[in-house]
């Protein structure tokens, strides 16, 4: 009987450790999913830049750049689980939208697209990942006739990059264990004036907002030195968190440091954020984003370690390729031999991927949402003169008010001293008129106590002008 007893106890505690034992293994299979190999991805990067580089017109508003938008929906429909976003205002994961072109002057039509993984949980929460999918490059050669005009280029780092990690990413990324949702958008006409950014953007509702957790941007990633991330003038904790984060796992990424980026300094109409500055880290679909007050990481390949660059720079000594027909595989291949395009990208891949799925990730970026207000209202433009007049204005009150005091303070000491000179000079002259010994004390208690009436009203008097001063 003790042992079915004790058999008994066995089962029962077993069932009730059961919905704890499955929950932990859940979160520690969400915690220790692992990264996809490296061969996995480079495959899967290499195939989609061959193919996406076929796209070489890829000009905002062009026919080139909506077959580009075809080959990315498509891609995303026969290779993921994404599901298309579908509203008032995306119709099955188009937004379709008019901007000003900067090239040709007319309203033009393009478009973003949007897709979603979405989370096995239930919540509004998610991350935006994205980047700008159209193209952009200039005939740079001195000799020629058509210096300036616009041609074709396979564009790698200028954007094929940039798609193909948001396609990998996409296609391993796993909603399994993820507290919130994930909204790839591929933004269109970002060549010309971040149009699909600024139109995303712009359309967010206020409530929404404060769902998203960040928006990650991808930005000529493909070729370069040295892989950055930025995400703010101001330096925050969600900074320091995917620092120290990226530096655990050991992902070649470096947080740029701004105060070495050479700064571009722009007219009053062309200020962004405030600031009448801008450089290389604010120089993408981010700032759209960061307008909005949703924090952002973004992330760019290049040289920027001697602080001296005006624009970008590839590689220190180098022509710059990005913008230019050279921005394409055959030629970085050969000029590089030494570079391997799917290396930057993986480390890309790696950034996002061990961000994201810390188990801290989501607190630490939300405790730090808002940090930079301050910031931005106080030490920025138009703020800025305003702000230093009055605290400029408050030191020299305080400065003159200081300075009154000491006078004052020197001045009272000043009239006890020539009080008391005074008394002395009486006391020896009355000793002088009397000419007898036993009138001198008398004299001298007379003189002091008339004195120290008289220093008792000035004291009075001191007090009384200290009170009304304060």
């Amino acid at each position: 009987m003790k042992k079915i007893f004790k058999i008994f106890i066995l089962v029962l505690a077993s069932i009730i450790a059961l919905p704890a034992a499955l929950t932990s293994n859940l979160k520690a299979s969400a915690a220790t999913t692992p990264i996809t190999s490296y061969s996995t991805f480079e495959s899967a990067v290499n195939s989609i830049i061959t193919e996406y580089a076929v796209f070489d017109e890829r000009l905002a508003g062009s026919e080139g750049e909506k077959n580009a938008s075809e080959y990315i929906k498509t891609y995303l429909e026969d290779n993921t689980s994404l599901v298309a976003r579908n509203d008032a205002y995306v119709k099955n994961g188009v937004q379709t939208f008019k901007f000003e072109s900067v090239f040709s002057g007319v309203f033009e039509t393009s478009q973003n697209i949007i897709y979603t993984l979405k989370s096995n949980k239930t919540t509004d929460k998610k991350i935006i990942i994205g980047c700008h999918y159209d193209a952009l490059a200039y005939d740079l050669n001195l000799n020629s006739e058509t210096y300036g005009e616009i041609v074709a280029s396979e564009s790698i780092n200028g954007s094929a990059g940039s798609v193909a990690t948001m396609l990998a990413l996409a296609t391993y990324l796993s909603a399994d264990g993820l507290d919130f949702n994930i909204e790839f958008v591929f933004f269109g006409a970002g060549e010309s004036n971040k149009a699909g950014s600024s139109y995303y953007s712009t359309g967010i509702a206020d409530e929404d907002k404060a769902n998203i957790i960040c928006m990650i941007n991808l930005s000529q990633i493909a070729y370069g030195e040295n892989l950055y991330f930025y995400m703010n003038e101001v330096s925050t904790k969600s900074a320091d968190f995917v620092e120290s984060v990226t530096y655990d796992e050991r992902v070649e990424i470096e947080r740029v440091n701004t105060a070495h980026l050479n700064k571009i300094l722009l007219d009053a109409e062309q200020s962004e954020l405030g600031l009448n500055y801008t450089h290389v880290a604010l120089d993408s679909d981010n700032i759209n984003f960061m307008k909005e007050g949703i924090e952002t990481i973004n992330i760019f390949a290049g040289d920027y370690s001697n602080g001296i660059v005006i624009g970008r720079q590839e590689f220190a000594g180098s022509d710059l390729i990005t913008y230019t027909p050279d921005d394409n595989i055959a030629y970085i291949l050969e000029n590089k031999k030494d570079y391997v395009i799917a290396e930057n990208l993986y480390e890309v891949y790696k950034t996002i991927f061990v961000t994201i799925t810390n188990e801290d990730f989501v607190s630490t970026f939300e405790a730090s949402a808002g940090s930079t207000d301050f910031f931005y209202k106080v030490f920025t433009n138009s703020n800025l003169v305003l702000y230093l007049t009055v605290v400029v204005f408050i030191v020299l009150v305080i400065v003159a008010m200081y300075v009154y005091y000491k006078l004052s303070i020197k001045a009272y000491y000043a009239n006890i001293e020539m009080e008391f000179l005074s008394s002395v000079m009486k006391i020896s002259d009355e000793i002088d008129k009397s000419g007898k010994d036993d009138t001198v004390a008398k004299v001298v208690s007379q003189v002091i106590a008339n004195d120290i009436k008289k220093d008792k009203v000035i004291k009075v008097k001191s007090q009384k002008k200290d009170k009304d001063d304060k």
